[in-house]
């Protein structure tokens, strides 16, 4: 016996939007992008679509990424399938288009995964400037909004409780709080002890992750500094040299001493070309 409720979602696209969705296993994420599809087809065909209202621009065509497997009599392996999918849609896709990507790069190591996430969200945000809906697991992809013209992030609403969490399947504005990929899997029903050493080894990646990302924001302030000490180094150098020339008698020098000077002070300037 099952028991089913009908939850319902606004949804409001910006024209040449990357919409960011984030949110854990099993909250809905693949589910709601491509509802959005399925609604924009059934309205193209003219059919009645189950919605209190809507105002749906025309597309010129429904770009989709979402799931894949490999292809053995081909030789194709899953990832490059998937990414044998993005390029076509990249290559074909205008800005009348509508997109849809579930999780892209999840077929490759993770920082190869994100690296191509990133550089996909900014070319269809800066150039193709497509509606888009992409449903990702990688939370740095959420950062681009602060980055980037064009890119707004979503998440699918989950509920914290004492017992683990629960789902809303509510879109709500702004990135997720994390993945609870434990939790999901806790919910799975994998024994308790491979879940407490998942949540060991979580907070050493985190901390790990942590250490990294106070190293790159201390590195930009680092380098100003660097930058600010050498340029009051070579302030200090020219003030030298303007107090050299100053104080040079013209009456009392002769040429020899002249020459002599001017090498001194050649020299000191080269050095600062050097740096």
């Amino acid at each position: 016996f099952y028991s089913f409720f009908i939850v319902t979602s606004d949804l409001k696209m910006k024209v040449g939007f990357v919409h960011v969705i984030t949110g854990p296993n099993m909250a809905g994420k693949s589910s709601y992008i491509r509802q959005v599809g399925v609604l924009t087809l059934l309205s193209h065909i003219g059919s009645f679509i189950p919605t209190k209202s809507a105002k749906i621009p025309v597309v010129d065509a429904i770009f989709t990424r979402i799931g894949s497997g490999d292809i053995l009599a081909l030789g194709v392996s899953t990832f490059m399938n998937e990414m044998l999918e993005v390029a076509n849609i990249l290559n074909n896709a205008t800005e009348k288009s509508l997109i849809i990507l579930d999780e892209v790069g999840r077929g490759t190591s993770t920082y190869d995964g994100i690296a191509i996430t990133k550089a996909l969200v900014k070319y269809l945000s800066e150039k193709l400037k497509a509606k888009t809906l992409l449903a990702t697991h990688f939370l740095e992809i959420t950062k681009l909004e602060e980055r980037v013209k064009g890119v707004k992030n979503y998440h699918m609403e989950v509920e914290e409780t004492e017992n683990g969490i629960r789902f809303l399947y509510i879109l709500k504005e702004g990135k997720a709080k994390g993945s609870f990929g434990i939790e999901v899997a806790r919910l799975a029903g994998l024994p308790e002890e491979v879940i407490e050493q998942a949540k060991k080894i979580l907070k050493d990646l985190e901390r790990e992750e942590n250490k990294e990302e106070k190293r790159q924001e201390v590195l930009p302030f680092l380098e100003e500094t660097f930058k600010k000490s050498e340029e009051a180094e070579k302030l200090s150098i020219y003030e030298e040299i303007f107090r050299e020339i100053e104080e040079i008698d013209i009456g009392n020098t002769t040429p020899i001493k002249a020459l002599l000077i001017l090498a001194q002070l050649k020299e000191k300037i080269k050095s600062l070309t050097r740096k």
